[in-house]
């Protein structure tokens, strides 16, 4: 038994079919794109600026429509600068951008830059403000003071960058890189303003420890002074009692004296018994030898030349 071969015609209007088709399958998957996060897509109508398409699944009109996408997460541009110093020193530096767009300025960027805004603007103004920053500070100052340059050329940039829409978020400043005759020479200063810093702190030291023996003598002096005025005072004080107590005893003594001779000067009989012991105690001779311009002793005697007492 023969098997025929079984076949469908086909027609011109199969054919258009599949045609058509294969045309609305080429522009659905043509009309549908995506805008990832951290993106923007801008719309655009035969080249026009129609508007800008946050992240996710969008359509469009094949052929009439047309996307550009544009990131806006952090990116970095680095660029190596051919310098001078104030003090005409040349040198290279390596200078790190990062930088984001901001997604409001999106369509003012894209109208006025396109998408290369980075190329067309943030390079040119980097170089610009690196070299107007280095040219305030001298080489020595440069290498000495790096993170106040760095901190300098990140506030230029960032400040021309506002104008354009672009947010620089840091700037790093490495690799600088002066002349090996330059290098040589700063190492030498370095080197000469360590040795100068080593004697000021012996000669520091040294007047240190003058100041220390000065200070230390003068209040050993003052001690000693003090101590000197105590014992001074002390013997003064004692010395004064001694003189008050002695002058106490003179006085004891002369009121003694006084209430003697008083008492005498009171009693007859006491002075006439006085006389009489005296009498009674003389040998009857006058002293042959007087102290010039004496008084000689007058004597009430009686007949006999013996004294007599009232």
């Amino acid at each position: 038994m023969n098997k025929e071969t079984f076949q469908i015609p086909v027609t011109k209007r199969m054919l258009r079919g599949v045609l058509f088709a294969l045309l609305g399958i080429i522009v659905m998957f043509s009309s549908c794109y995506r805008v990832s996060e951290g993106e923007r897509g801008v719309l655009t109508r035969f080249g026009k600026f129609v508007g800008v398409v946050d992240p996710g699944i969008n359509f469009r009109m094949p052929i009439m429509h047309s996307v550009t996408k544009m990131e806006i997460r952090n990116m970095v541009l680095e660029e190596e600068v051919h310098v001078y110093s104030s003090d005409t020193q040349q040198y290279t530096a390596k200078v790190a951008i990062n930088y984001d767009l901001d997604p409001g300025q999106v369509e003012t960027l894209f109208k006025k830059e396109g998408t290369a805004y980075a190329e067309r603007r943030l390079r040119p103004l980097a170089l610009t403000e690196m070299k107007e920053v280095a040219g305030k500070f001298n080489a020595q100052q440069t290498i000495q003071e790096r993170d106040v340059f760095g901190s300098r050329v990140r506030d230029a940039i960032k400040v021309a960058a506002i104008e354009y829409g672009i947010n620089v978020t840091q700037v790093q400043v490495t690799n600088i890189d002066f002349t090996d005759q330059f290098e040589q020479a700063i190492e030498k200063a370095m080197l000469a303003k360590a040795k100068v810093e080593e004697e000021k702190s012996i000669l520091d030291q040294r007047r240190i420890t003058a100041e220390t023996v000065v200070v230390t003598a003068t209040a050993e002096a003052n001690a000693n002074r003090e101590r000197a005025k105590g014992e001074a005072d002390s013997k003064i004080t004692q010395a004064q009692a001694e003189a008050q107590r002695i002058a106490q005893i003179g006085q004891a003594e002369a009121d003694a004296i006084r209430r003697k001779t008083e008492a005498l000067r009171g009693n007859a009989e006491l002075t006439a018994y006085t006389y009489a012991l005296a009498a009674g105690n003389w040998d009857g001779k006058l002293p042959t030898q007087f102290v010039p311009g004496s008084a000689l002793p007058m004597l009430n005697l009686g007949p006999n030349g013996v004294p007599i007492i009232k």
